[in-house]
């Protein structure tokens, strides 16, 4: 059963829908095939102006990334090392037994986006 928190945050996603303008982006998944979270930034200096994600029609999925998503945009660049699955948990009041692992693919979808910029030419993540 869904926490009260994880049903207000997939319903109520308000940095769901990838934006047109970002500078970083990382997918953890297959679309299509099963769970997946794609999270797509704008970085600028040391801030984070815009986090939003894609995933599955899952509630837990989308609550984990809803939470990253807005967490990223008030701790910024240098403090996102620091997030863990465990914090996404605790902020949704936690996730039924089995959707914990969607946690940590969240967290570690961000971690990722904010260390693959794109290339400028538009040909994907650099590197």
């Amino acid at each position: 059963m869904y926490s009260e928190a994880v049903l207000t945050f997939a319903s109520g996603a308000s940095h769901e829908g990838v934006v047109g303008q970002f500078t970083h982006e990382a997918v953890s998944g297959e679309p299509g095939e099963g769970a997946f979270i794609r999270i797509a930034l704008c970085l600028e200096l040391e801030s984070i102006s815009c986090a939003r994600f894609e995933t599955y029609s899952c509630p837990a999925a989308k609550a984990c990334s809803e939470i990253v998503c807005r967490v990223a945009e008030t701790i910024g660049v240098e403090n996102v090392e620091t997030l863990t699955a465990k914090d996404v948990i605790v902020l949704l009041g936690g996730l039924p037994e089995g959707k914990h692992f969607l946690a940590d693919m969240a967290v570690q979808t961000l971690k990722r986006a904010v260390r693959q910029p794109l290339d400028p030419q538009g040909a994907g993540p650099r590197g």
